[in-house]
């Protein structure tokens, strides 16, 4: 039985940059023209694991990372848009000169930040599930909370605090046993 944690063709791949290790995985040609798939906050790059196939058959080299801090990558202590922006022009600068850029939720204003500051290297933006600014109200506070989180004790340690608010909600409903 397959899972969402398969990642068909593509196989993984460990990005040695100047500012530390970044975990990815790649399908398609060498050659072919390149997507960069940038996760949200608590994701990773088997969020993607779904479309990768699909993308390579298309004709396109895909390559899905984990941010700073993510999965397989580990943290480099500042997990600002800014931050997480420089690892993702550190991969693209690595991939070639122009590079498509696809950023998931919070991952879209990572990418869009990369975008912004490396205009000639992206020629194109797709921002999935993330608006065009920046995030605000309950959702900027839960950040704001988590943070510390992520540096002190890392992504399980943000996954665990994020179930432990989502239980206090008035509709909550504990998910089922496994």
């Amino acid at each position: 039985m397959s899972s969402q944690l398969d990642v068909g063709a593509a196989t993984r791949h460990t990005f040695d940059l100047p500012g530390g290790p970044i975990a990815a995985l790649r399908a398609g040609a060498a050659g072919a023209p390149i997507v960069l798939l940038v996760p949200g906050f608590t994701g990773s790059k088997e969020d993607f694991a779904p479309i990768l196939d699909p993308i390579a058959s298309a004709g396109l080299q895909v390559v899905a990372i984990d941010l700073p801090g993510q999965y397989e990558s580990p943290g480099r202590g500042d997990f600002s848009v800014d931050a997480q922006s420089r690892a993702v022009r550190e991969v693209a600068a690595s991939l070639g000169d122009r590079v498509q850029l696809l950023g998931h939720s919070f991952g879209g204003f990572v990418a869009r930040a990369a975008v912004i500051t490396e205009p000639d290297r992206f020629p194109s933006l797709t921002l999935m599930d993330s608006g065009p600014g920046g995030i605000d109200g309950g959702r900027r506070a839960r950040i704001d909370r988590l943070r510390p989180v992520l540096v002190e004790h890392g992504m399980a340690a943000v996954y665990d605090a994020m179930a432990a608010l989502a239980s206090t909600e008035p509709d909550y409903v504990a998910p089922c046993p496994r």
